[in-house]
C-alpha cells in the first residue's frame, strides 16, 4: 500500500490500480531519463510479491486519449514478441497525472502511457564512446538479428511481421552484460499489403525511399537504418542523406585507403546496407549481423 507521507516519489497507474508505478525522484524530484518528439521516460518501480521490478515508463506528450484504443491493441500485439535483442513491451494505459498516492490525487485518467522492461546499462551513443567503433559494431551486430526477427515474427495480428521505423543509436540500449537491446516501438507497425506511409522516423536516420526517394518504404528501411547504424559507429556520424561514396568515407575515416582483407571487408559489409535502391540492399539481417562478427574478431585478431 502506497505511504501518503512519502514525498520522495510520485505514482501513477490506470484507475483499476492509480498507484501501479511508483517514480522515485533523483534529488527533490522525478528525473527522466530521456525525452523526445513522442513523450518523456521515465525509470519506474511495480511493486509485486517479488518486489519491485524496474520498467520504462513512458508518459506519451504526442497522442491523446481518442487515440488509446488504437495504441493499446498495437501494444498487446508488440507485447507478444519475445528476442533477446528486442525490448519487451508491457502495456499501455490511461494514467493519471504524476502526484502523491491516490489518496490525494486527482482523479482524472487522460495521460496515455506506454510501459516496457528496463534494460539497464547505457545508450549505444554512450557505449561507442566509452569503448570504440569495433565495439560498436559488435552491439550492431546484434541489433540486426533483432530487426531480422522483428521482420520475419509471423503471427495471427502480424502475418508478415514488423518494420521498427526509428533505429537510431538512443533507441539501443547497452546493457552490463554486453547485450544489445532495440527499444522505443512509438512509430513500429504491423507490415500489410501495399506502400507503408512516409516521412516516419528521426531526421538523419531515414532511408531515402523514406524521404520520398525510389522505392517504398518497408522493411528495406529498417535495414537502411542498421547500415546507417554501422557507419555511424565508424565515422561518427550518420551517412549523408545526399548519398555518396559510402565505401570510401568508411575506409578513409576508421580504416586507412589502404586496408586489406578483413579491415576492407568490414567497410564494403556496411555500405551493402545503403543501397540507394530498397530492393538493391541484403534481406537477411541475421546472416549480415553474424558476418559482421566475424569480421570484427578478424580485425580485432589481425591488430593483436
Amino acid at each position: 500500500m502506497s505511504d501518503v507521507g512519502d514525498r520522495s516519489a510520485v505514482w501513477t497507474g490506470p484507475s483499476v490500480e492509480p498507484d501501479r508505478y511508483r517514480i522515485p525522484f533523483e534529488g527533490e524530484r522525478p528525473a527522466p531519463v530521456g525525452e523526445g518528439g513522442q513523450g518523456i521516460v521515465y525509470r519506474a518501480l511495480r511493486e509485486g510479491l517479488n518486489g519491485a521490478k524496474p520498467v520504462a515508463l513512458k508518459l506519451l506528450t504526442s497522442v491523446g486519449p481518442a487515440e488509446f484504443g488504437e495504441l493499446a491493441a498495437r501494444s498487446r500485439v508488440i507485447g507478444s514478441i519475445r528476442h533477446p535483442n528486442v525490448m519487451q513491451q508491457v502495456e499501455v494505459f490511461l494514467g493519471r497525472p504524476l502526484g502523491p498516492p491516490a489518496s490525494g490525487a486527482s482523479n482524472d485518467f487522460d495521460i496515455v502511457c506506454s510501459v516496457a522492461e528496463w534494460i539497464p546499462g547505457c545508450t549505444l551513443d554512450e557505449a561507442r564512446r566509452h569503448h570504440g567503433a569495433l565495439e560498436a559494431l559488435g552491439w550492431i551486430a546484434q541489433v540486426a538479428r533483432g530487426v531480422d526477427f522483428l521482420h520475419r515474427v509471423s503471427i495471427a495480428e502480424a502475418p508478415f511481421g514488423f518494420v521498427h521505423r526509428d533505429i537510431k543509436p538512443s533507441n539501443v540500449r547497452v546493457d552490463e552484460g554486453g547485450r544489445a537491446v532495440l527499444i522505443d516501438f512509438g512509430v513500429t507497425t504491423a507490415v500489410l499489403p501495399g506502400p507503408m506511409p512516409e516521412g516516419i522516423g528521426t531526421f538523419g536516420w531515414r532511408a531515402p525511399e523514406v524521404l520520398g526517394g525510389a522505392g517504398d518504404p518497408g522493411e528495406a528501411s529498417d535495414v537502411w537504418a542498421v547500415g546507417a547504424l554501422a557507419y555511424w559507429a565508424i565515422v561518427g556520424s550518420p551517412p549523408p542523406l545526399e548519398g555518396g561514396d559510402f565505401l570510401r568515407a568508411i575506409l578513409g575515416e576508421e580504416f586507412g585507403d589502404d586496408a586489406r582483407g578483413s579491415r576492407a571487408r568490414i567497410p564494403s559489409h556496411v555500405a551493402s546496407l545503403l543501397a540507394t535502391e530498397p530492393d538493391q540492399r541484403p534481406r537477411d539481417l541475421a546472416g549480415w549481423g553474424d558476418e559482421l562478427d566475424v569480421l570484427v574478431v578478424d580485425d580485432v585478431d589481425a591488430a593483436s
